[in-house]
């Protein structure tokens, strides 16, 4: 739960006007050709792909390849007998840039390097304008290594964009591998990520540290070219368990080093661990979880140490919200707690607990800053049919659920079975369609290319955010 706590800091907003839902006007058996009634009046042009849908089933997808002002038509891919007035959707190729950059935490567009021309200082990847891609984007290049680790090796920029594909210029980053096929690719950092200012990064190696106040120094991937800054605070997470944090003391051309703190050390961190490094204080104010790493009963008081400071901008008085699964509901996060901080040094903080509330403080424990508050990714569902012909899924979800078309869900992939299995990062889609079946609400998603693997999706728990009401602790 920690992981989830660190990084679900940013609320995606769906483009507007970005998908929209029209009719069937005409259809060509012969031809395979569907007319729609939407046309460049409403911004459908030529590339855009779309649905049609019979009582929530696609009957028929493809793209669109005639516009005029008032109806379009396109080629169908999948194609049953169509009658005029089935609903249909249309997804706007235009505003998948704008989608993409607000994907939710734990999510970016990943892919794989297709093939590496010789010299291998370019390669060409297996996404493109389809995926959200375009010129200038920066990428990280990782190798799947042992233990499930995937190890970064390389970056890139992107200088050739295409519907499908994309040419990046390579830069290593370690100087014992090159890019070779089958290589991840991700857009770094993440849009989330990138929203507020921080960067995922991972420990590359450690070493003993002379410096006072730490005794490991860390390698972490990543330069000021990548939005690294002395001074700035670095959560490290193994898997989804909390270390401890680090300091940055010094940033590279290409990778930069942090000096791992004593205390508030939950565990030494080691190669492969994940890294997050916070964003600057502002302006303006950033969303900001920090772990409670010890816990005080004095003459005065309870108080807690919150591994956040100056470097975050804290200040004194301000409030921090400590929240837990609701046992009734997993999905639902609920305030126990509200710390008020007394004291600031430069890395961390002491908080005030009400005597009240003690009870509901743990150690390791995330503090919230209560202003700006982070939103929720709550469930509302979960995966029935994964539909990788189309780069689609069916998924249940609850009956009051706001996830309408044209909104932005995440979804959690079950893990996999294997011990050397890849991991299964958490993936993104669009909603483009919902409809009433004998077992509830259901909706089809659309996950564009490079928003996550569809074969993997099934039995996946679909998220949408959710901005927490105010609420007093318990």
């Amino acid at each position: 739960m920690a992981l989830c706590l660190a990084v679900s800091l940013s609320l995606a907003q769906p483009a507007p006007r970005a998908v929209l839902e029209t009719a069937v006007v005409g259809f060509s058996s012969d031809r395979g050709v569907v007319a729609l009634a939407a046309g460049a009046r409403e911004g459908i042009e030529v590339g855009d792909q779309f649905w049609v849908f019979n009582n929530g089933r696609i009957d028929a997808s493809g793209r669109i390849q005639f516009v005029s002002q008032d109806g379009s038509a396109g080629a169908a891919e999948a194609v049953a007998e169509i009658k005029p007035g089935r609903p249909a959707t249309i997804l706007k190729s235009s505003a998948l840039t704008s989608y993409r950059d607000g994907l939710p935490p734990l999510v970016t567009i990943r892919g794989q390097v297709d093939r590496v021309p010789p010299g291998r200082g370019t390669a060409w990847l297996n996404l493109g304008g389809r995926s959200g891609l375009k010129i200038g984007d920066r990428l990280l290049i990782r190798r799947l290594a042992e233990g499930r680790l995937e190890v970064p090796l390389a970056r890139g920029s992107v200088k050739l964009v295409r519907d499908e594909t994309s040419l990046v210029v390579v830069e290593p980053l370690v100087g014992n591998a090159l890019p070779e096929p089958k290589d991840t690719v991700e857009l770094w950092p993440s849009p989330a990520d990138r929203r507020i200012g921080r960067v995922e990064s991972m420990v590359l190696a450690t070493q003993p540290a002379t410096e006072a106040g730490g005794d490991l120094l860390l390698t972490l991937v990543g330069s000021a070219e990548d939005g690294i800054e002395l001074g700035r605070l670095v959560d490290l997470f193994r898997g989804r368990e909390y270390i401890g944090h680090a300091t940055i003391v010094s940033v590279g051309d290409r990778n930069s080093t942090a000096l791992m703190f004593n205390a508030g050390r939950r565990g030494r961190a080691e190669e492969g661990d994940r890294a997050w490094v916070r964003p600057p204080p502002g302006p303006p104010l950033r969303p900001l979880a920090a772990a409670i790493f010890e816990i005080k009963s004095t003459p005065d008081g309870d108080f807690a140490q919150i591994a956040a400071g100056e470097t975050d901008g804290v200040t004194e008085g301000e409030k921090f919200l400590v929240r837990h699964t609701d046992p009734g509901d997993p999905t639902i996060r609920k305030t126990v707690a509200e710390l008020t901080v007394r004291h600031v040094q430069t890395d961390f903080s002491t908080a005030s607990i009400p005597p009240h509330q003690r009870a509901q403080v743990r150690l390791w424990d995330f503090a919230e800053r209560s202003e700006p508050s982070p939103p929720d990714w709550r469930g509302i569902g979960m995966i029935t049919r994964p539909l990788p012909e189309s780069r689609s899924a069916v998924a249940e979800l609850e009956e009051r659920s706001t996830a309408g078309v044209g909104r932005i869900v995440r979804l959690i992939p079950e893990e996999p079975a294997g011990a050397d299995a890849a991991p299964r990062p958490a993936a993104a889609a669009i909603v483009i369609n919902r409809s009433t079946s004998p077992s509830g609400l259901e909706a089809t998603l659309y996950v564009p290319p490079g928003w996550g693997n569809v074969e993997e999706l099934d039995n996946a728990r679909v998220e949408l955010a959710d901005e927490p009401a105010p609420n007093k602790p318990e």
